[in-house]
């Protein structure tokens, strides 16, 4: 019996860390069902909000305040009396205390709620970390603008001494991203972290203008979105609270991206990414997954206009540098936002896809008009005619007898406008393309008296598609 007993104990001391913490996330059904077979007469007389487990919610929620109110006098007072390798020092103790507490509340205090509100305070502060990282790096190679905040600034600063603050950094803050993310989402804690630890790289990059801005941002987000929706999305452990926490605590960076762009002159090509990429998760993601239609029509009207918007960043200064005119404002311009709007056409659950195809026909036709009032050059009616035949396409595929008849009107306008500019350039040899006409319809004729029974079948099935 001794010796038995002495094996539970040693069992029990060779109990690792890394058990502890696994076992954490299982606690709260075990205290939930011995609550509920240990309920007593008394304890249902008991106030609602003097419950024991309300009782320590109202404890983490005013913890959580006194800590917000620290990190505020912080910025407010403390930051500024600090140099700025001090500031990144302090930081970094105080968020290593978090992961430390996250630690001992998990292992010997075995209480998961606590243990998780530190570690998620913990994990979410590495950012900032790498935000000043990144502060640091451009400092070696380019200067701040002027209404940059000054805790923000970090100066004499070596690479050298950036990059061995990088490494005890990272060094540091690896096994705590691990753990906060193995008690929020279990088994896919190292997959996590190391999406985690690479989209904050990201902010070192000392990128701060133009393209290569938009390039870090556009890579970063649509490597997490590519990553998400293959590995996390179908994932039935990540469908509670703790799992959509794990999957957004990655996005941080992406919005410290587009916070600190604000200091710079990033130009339109970066406004235009950051509205494309915004309005393209709206309408394709949200816009796709969301189940009630008012939400789903919401997400797609604002998706369609940050795409419409970031567009339009992009197009009106190539147009000024250009000067392409009333063409090419159409060509660059109207028919992308047409293209924008029939795209929703292939999600389009919420509203109807004729909304989408005959506002689309809509919007390009009215471009190609407005090119022929204002130039009716030859040129024009062949691209537009090129155009007309793609809308009419789209009306014959999707059924929409208002974008058929106005790819067939824009089509009419533009054989008639080349057919007389033609007549008015060439008079005398106008016999030519009346005779070329001519020969084309009669071989047309042959060819529809050689199929006349299946021509007749798709003419019925083309005239009740169209419901004409």
């Amino acid at each position: 019996m001794q010796t038995q007993v002495q094996s539970n104990n040693t069992t029990a001391y060779n109990e690792t860390c890394f058990d502890v913490i696994e076992k954490v996330s299982h606690q709260d059904a075990e205290q939930q069902k011995e609550a509920a077979l240990g309920e007593d007469v008394y304890v249902k007389k008991q106030p609602e909000w003097f419950s024991s487990d309300n009782f320590a919610a109202i404890m983490r929620w005013g913890g959580g305040i006194v800590i917000a109110a620290s990190a505020i006098s912080f910025m407010l007072q403390g930051v500024y009396s600090m140099s700025p390798l001090t500031r990144h020092w302090v930081f970094l103790a105080i968020a290593l205390l978090f992961g430390i507490l996250g630690l001992i509340t998990a292992t010997i205090l075995k209480e998961h709620k606590g243990s998780r509100s530190f570690l998620g305070i913990a994990v979410a502060a590495f950012p900032v970390l790498c935000s000043q990282l990144g502060a640091m790096y451009f400092s070696v190679f380019g200067s701040p603008p002027d209404p940059m905040p000054q805790p923000l600034v970090f100066t004499s600063v070596t690479f050298a001494t950036v990059a061995a603050i990088s490494l005890v950094t990272l060094a540091v803050f690896l096994p705590i991203c691990y753990f906060g993310f193995k008690v929020f989402a279990g088994p896919r804690a190292k997959l996590l972290t190391g999406i985690y630890v690479l989209s904050n790289c990201g902010l070192l990059i000392p990128v701060r203008h133009g393209i290569g801005l938009a390039a870090v941002l556009l890579c970063v987000s649509l490597a997490l979105h590519l990553i998400d929706t293959y590995n996390f999305s179908l994932d039935f452990r990540l469908k509670n609270f703790e799992g959509y926490v794990s999957r957004v605590l990655p996005a941080i960076p992406l919005a410290i991206l587009v916070a600190r762009s604000t200091y710079y002159d990033t130009g339109p090509f970066f406004k235009a990414v950051l509205f494309g990429m915004f309005g393209a998760y709206l309408s394709f993601h949200c816009g796709r997954i969301a189940r009630k239609v008012a939400v789903l029509r919401f997400f797609q009207a604002a998706g369609m206009s940050g795409l419409i918007l970031g567009w339009g960043f992009f197009a009106f200064p190539v147009l000024g540098d250009i000067n392409a005119g009333v063409r090419g404002g159409i060509m660059l311009l109207v028919i992308p936002w047409a293209l924008i709007i029939g795209a929703h056409a292939l999600i389009g659950r919420g509203v109807a896809p004729a909304t989408y195809v005959n506002t689309a026909a809509v919007v390009a036709c009215s471009g190609l008009v407005f090119l022929h009032l204002i130039d009716s050059a030859p040129v024009n009616s062949l691209v537009s005619l090129a155009l007309a035949a793609c809308i009419i396409a789209v009306g014959i595929l999707n059924g929409q007898k208002v974008a058929f008849m106005l790819g067939c009107t824009v089509s009419l306008l533009c054989i008639v406008n080349v057919s007389v500019k033609v007549i008015d350039m060439h008079g005398s040899f106008a016999w030519i393309g009346l005779a070329v006409i001519g020969m084309l319809v009669l071989l047309l004729a042959s060819l529809a008296e050689k199929s006349k029974e299946l021509v007749h079948e798709r003419m019925l099935a083309f005239w009740n598609r169209m419901s004409m």
